[in-house]
């Protein structure tokens, strides 16, 4: 064989192939918490455990102290019409606040017959004043004198609500020698794992935001098939349809804080948070200071009259450069307010890798990352959606 005789400085070029390390990186691209955030805040959440395959709820409920007039009553009607099926909210006794261009008159409520409330008016040192159709009743509740029995109490039934577990199984699959060939920075395939966990955990925050709650006693398998419904399923919201406006927000924003908690986080698909960024401007804040909720990273704060509502800005929901743009509504232009008191995962088999699958004899090794369990909303008046928003 001719030696191939070379004189200088030696560079990579000058090597063999068969000599050089290859550039792979050795690093292992896991879960980013930032691309999942639903999913990622709910497992640092209470997980009551499914129990069965039919996940069930119950969420008590307040009785209700707001009303409306349904006819225009002068300054010395003692006859009170409130909205229909709005009279069971009121009993005897109760004092109850009357608002109008002025200071609210507080009314004590004599009789209630169906939706009409008997009442001596101007209790205290307000005065009677005309009310129009439409005008706000805030029930204050009773007034007890000393020494009396106790009087009949309202109470609201508790709200019941069920979700199916869905069997969410992400297959990895190998012969038994590819896997056990040596390759850089993929000792045992280990980055195929990893990749497949990322796209486990992405059908999983799908399916919380846009899941269908459904149940198939014989799939076609011989077995029953769940679905698990999403935030969408369970909660309801207005199709905004086009430029989102501070009075639309505003509005949704009212409704999801007067019920639950306050522990309300907003999740955004990019041309919904942008619309929002509009929309609330100089109080729309990015997340400068690094500050976690639940060990992931708000996107943005935005503050509003409750306080500064942490918010997350859903990239995953973006169409890469290689798709091509939808022409109408997608995810990206979804909004959703949730309370993060009221929703929970119920796990009925926790997420983990299932090894060995591959039937017998069979030269192959065949893993799969395996998730089963539903989502719980409760209350679900404490949740919103804004869709269709276009900026």
């Amino acid at each position: 064989m001719a030696l191939n005789v070379n004189t200088g400085v030696v560079d990579p070029s000058d090597r063999l192939s068969t000599e050089l390390v290859e550039g792979v990186s050795d690093v292992l691209h896991l879960i980013d918490v930032q691309r999942f955030p639903l999913w990622s805040i709910l497992q640092a959440l209470p997980q009551p455990p499914a129990l069965n395959t039919q996940v069930k709820w119950n969420a008590e409920r307040n009785r209700p102290v707001h009303a409306t007039l349904a006819a225009t009553a002068s300054s010395a009607a003692t006859t009170l019409t409130v909205a229909t099926g709005q009279g069971a909210y009121f009993k005897a006794g109760d004092l109850v606040a009357v608002f109008g261009d002025a200071q609210p008159e507080i009314v004590s409520v004599s009789s209630v017959v169906s939706d009409a409330l008997t009442v001596v008016r101007s209790v205290g040192d307000t005065a009677a004043a005309a009310a129009t159709a439409g005008a706000a009743l805030l029930i204050l509740g009773p007034a007890v004198a000393q020494g009396s029995d106790l009087a009949s109490s309202i109470y609201v039934q508790a709200a019941s609500g069920y979700n199916y577990a869905e069997i969410f199984r992400t297959p990895i699959e190998f012969t038994g020698s590819e896997f056990e060939t040596g390759k850089y920075g993929n000792k045992r395939n280990a980055k195929s794992i990893a990749n497949r966990l990322n796209q486990h955990v992405r059908q999983l925050e799908n399916t919380l935001f846009f899941g269908a709650r459904s149940y198939t006693s014989n799939s076609g398998s011989g077995h029953p098939l769940g679905t698990s419904g999403g935030l969408a399923e369970f909660i309801s919201g207005a199709a905004i349809g086009g430029t989102l406006s501070a009075s639309g927000f505003d509005t949704n924003l009212d409704k999801v804080f007067g019920a639950g908690s306050g522990r309300k986080v907003i999740f955004a698909g990019s041309v919904a948070a942008r619309g929002l960024q509009t929309v609330y401007a100089t109080n729309f804040l990015p997340n400068l200071t690094g500050k976690k909720l639940h060990g992931v990273k708000p996107d943005f704060f935005v503050n509003t009259p409750y306080g500064a509502v942490p918010g997350f800005t859903k990239g995953d929901w973006n169409m890469s450069y290689s798709d091509t743009e939808p022409t109408v509504s997608g995810p990206k232009n979804q909004l959703f307010l949730v309370d993060l008191a009221h929703v929970a995962w119920r796990p009925l088999r926790k997420t983990r890798l299932v090894e060995d699958q591959a039937e017998p004899g069979e030269d192959r090794v065949e893993q799969a990352w395996l998730t089963e369990g539903a989502l719980e909303v409760a209350t679900v008046e404490s949740h919103g959606i804004l869709s269709g928003i276009t900026g």
